[in-house]
């Protein structure tokens, strides 16, 4: 049964939006609450949750190893990446991944998640468009769990 447009919105802004990072960054300045994956299991079994996630480090602002070119992340971005994506699977093992279009953030969902995101160009756009991008995710999801990469500059407009 179809949910009604209203329950679609309510979902899609009652939506815990967790920041956690990934890699060595600093965790974005935000007033979105701080939140454990575990804690967010528990609003799952009413809401469908979106978990925000930053790109791996830039291997354009970084003096360690890349693993493509400098448009991608750092050897040590891909490690953590990987390392976070464990930990977030042993909790949420059914999720769809959603990337930016910039080659940083693919890399890094790939890392995460083993396997393609869908790549959506709208979520570089960092605008109030972005909160109508997250609604249609919300809406077009198979999932109940939702995992975009996306950019510090984002999370910090969300």
């Amino acid at each position: 049964m179809m949910k009604p447009r209203s329950s679609y919105s309510k979902t899609a802004f009652i939506l815990l939006f967790s920041v956690f990072l990934v890699a060595a960054v600093t965790k974005a300045k935000s007033s979105l609450p701080d939140i454990t994956l575990e804690q967010a299991k528990e609003m799952n079994a009413d809401n469908t949750v979106i978990f925000l996630f930053r790109h791996g480090e830039r291997c354009d602002r970084s003096d360690m190893p890349c693993y493509s070119d400098k448009s991608g992340i750092t050897i040590t971005g891909t490690e953590k990446a990987q390392q976070e994506g464990i930990k977030f699977a042993t909790i949420f093992s059914e999720y769809d991944i959603y990337s930016s279009n910039a080659v940083r953030t693919i890399q890094t969902a790939k890392f995460f998640s083993g396997k393609e995101p869908v790549v959506m160009d709208s979520l570089s756009d960092c605008n109030n468009d972005l909160y109508k991008t997250l609604e249609s995710i919300a809406r077009e999801s198979h999932k109940r769990n939702i995992v975009i990469m996306t950019h510090n500059h984002c999370l910090s407009f969300l």
